[in-house]
């Protein structure tokens, strides 16, 4: 009941210390979880593989890896996979496929479309289990639709429960957990939601989109009362009676708390991935209507458009719920026809991909932005608008590139602040650093870090504020046009640098005085970066520091 780690970290940590630190790291699964686990996705109506307990033979069969293997104990399970010749698929389906291969299917056209339903009960399941390891590669996908039908419904088959009910308590994992969320540990109440989303957010934001809140709802609901006390007794007792007996009453007691605040952290999901919900398009010519004449609402549909009056996806976003909508398109010559009249303050995004496409705008405000840099693209429309042209490059999942970048939602993170110098001595402090995420933004769209220090040789503290935003995202929100920007604190303001170089000086006398707060927009300037979800711009840097008297300075030139 072991694992090897090495096929998680590089090559050369194998035979070292950090190897170790991480083989250590496997005992904080649940040796025996996925046996609990199967019952449970049972009940919950969930396909799903059945493992099984037991000592792997002292057979010649075995041949070299005998003596490694011969007598060792060990969980088994179906590997479900496509069917070749006259085999029979997994549990009666007719074809079952990884997710590189479904990926494949369903951006060609919408014939190929996921059981949103069925994905998202199978994603209930999993926060029910604490299960927070749930990547690409912990999925199969099964159909019971012929190759030659009109659509094919492909339904989730989740693998691999070795981090159900995982116990990552301690020093260490609490520290890492930091910087890696998606290590939690199984308690009877449930972490953030964000950490059970996090190895998971690629499949969430791409296959969930389409539900609104009521879905989410009902299902949550619907798994919440199939999770029976008997269901989890039985599930429990599952384990073999010496594990049982350490924590299998403990385990009951948790997942019996767990499943009656179920609901809790299913809204917590549906709201985080609302927030800036990704709507993706398929490589076929396609109709995509955005809709905002409905008061508070925003209704986005797509269709195929031989088929523009049977919409295969339609979304009703709300306001106050969803801030930004990516409208993500493919390959197809592409139709996009955003209008409407109602002021929603939800920001419409609409990304171009390599046919000719039309897009058609006939609504004036200012938060519909278009970009396209391949094929022969048309805006048109009684509020026609520049069409951003900047070329990006598409991310692309490998093994050794898995962790998509980040374009949604904030973080919070400690940081340590140190420094040496002569005058100074030692200066050591800390604090902690706020991000917001953005779509097209290089690493993120706004970062404040707060921090205070303490000169050991001085003997003297200092307290610093360094916040930097994205200057796209700092013209929409604030509707800048090459104005300078104003900072004020609750009491003083010391001098302010525009956001194009030009520096004015606020307050009394037209310089920063002595303890006042002193605020700078810079002009930092980095290579661009390219990336699907992050367009290259220009950032500006705004620092912040309480400091002596500020002289100003001319602007170059």
């Amino acid at each position: 009941m072991d694992k090897d780690p090495t096929a998680a970290h590089e090559i050369i940590f194998v035979g070292t210390v950090i190897n170790d630190v991480v083989q250590d790291g496997i005992s904080a699964a649940h040796p025996y979880g996925a046996l609990v686990a199967a019952p449970l996705l049972e009940a919950a109506g969930v396909l799903h593989v059945d493992p099984v307990l037991r000592v792997m033979p002292d057979a010649p069969a075995l041949g070299d890896f005998r003596a490694e293997f011969a007598g060792m104990l060990g969980l088994i399970e179906e590997r479900p996979d496509e069917n070749e010749g006259d085999r029979t698929a997994f549990e009666g389906t007719v074809r079952v496929i990884a997710y590189d291969r479904l990926t494949a299917r369903t951006e060609e056209g919408p014939a190929d479309r996921v059981d949103a339903r069925a994905f998202l009960t199978a994603r209930v399941v999993d926060i029910f289990l604490g299960d927070w390891d749930r990547h690409r590669r912990q999925w199969r996908w099964a159909t019971y639709d012929e190759d030659d039908d009109d659509s094919r419904s492909w339904l989730p088959v989740p693998t691999d429960r070795d981090q159900a009910f995982a116990k990552f308590d301690g020093l260490l994992p609490s520290l890492i957990s930091i910087y890696m969320p998606q290590f939690v540990e199984f308690k009877p109440d449930y972490p953030n939601i964000r950490r059970l989303h996090w190895n998971s957010r690629a499949q969430d934001r791409r296959f969930l989109a389409g539900l609104e809140r009521s879905v989410w709802d009902s299902i949550a609901v619907s798994v919440q009362a199939s999770l029976t006390d008997d269901v989890i007794e039985e599930a429990v007792s599952r384990l073999p009676p010496e594990i049982f007996a350490i924590n299998g009453q403990e385990l009951i007691d948790a997942l019996k708390t767990r499943r009656d605040d179920l609901t809790s952290p299913v809204e917590d999901l549906y709201e985080l991935i609302a927030e800036d919900t990704d709507i993706f398009a398929t490589d076929a010519s396609e109709l995509v209507v955005v809709d905002r004449n409905e008061p508070g609402f925003v209704t986005v549909s797509l269709a195929d458009s031989e088929s523009a009056a049977a919409p295969y996806l339609q979304r009703r976003l709300m306001a106050g719920e969803t801030k930004e909508i990516r409208i993500c398109m493919g390959g197809g010559d592409d139709r996009v026809l955003i209008h409407g009249d109602d002021d929603t303050n939800i920001e419409i995004r609409v990304v171009g991909g390599p046919g000719d496409d039309v897009f058609e705008v006939n609504d004036s405000r200012d938060d519909v932005t278009l970009h396209d840099s391949q094929g022969n693209n048309i805006v048109s429309g009684s509020a026609a608008r520049s069409l951003d042209t900047k070329e990006f490059d598409q991310w692309v999942w490998s093994q050794n590139d898995r962790d998509q970048p980040r374009d949604w939602g904030d973080a919070t993170k400690p940081i340590f602040w140190s420094t040496y110098s002569s005058d100074l001595g030692f200066f050591l402090g800390g604090g902690f650093r706020r991000e917001r995420y953005g779509c097209r933004t290089e690493a993120y769209s706004r970062r404040i870090d707060y921090k205070v220090g303490f000169s050991i040789l001085d003997k003297k503290g200092r307290a610093d504020i360094d916040g930097r935003a994205q200057l796209l995202r700092l013209r929409k929100q604030h509707h800048l046009d090459r104005q300078p920007v104003v900072l004020q604190s609750r009491s003083t303001i010391g001098c302010v640098r525009g956001l194009f170089g030009e520096e004015r000086a606020l307050g009394p006398g037209g310089r920063g005085r002595p303890g006042r707060l002193l605020v700078k927009y810079v002009r930092e300037r980095r290579p661009a970066l390219r990336h699907p979800s992050r367009l290259p711009v220009r950032r500006r840097r705004l620092r912040a520091g309480r400091g002596h008297r500020q002289p100003r300075v001319r602007s170059p030139g």
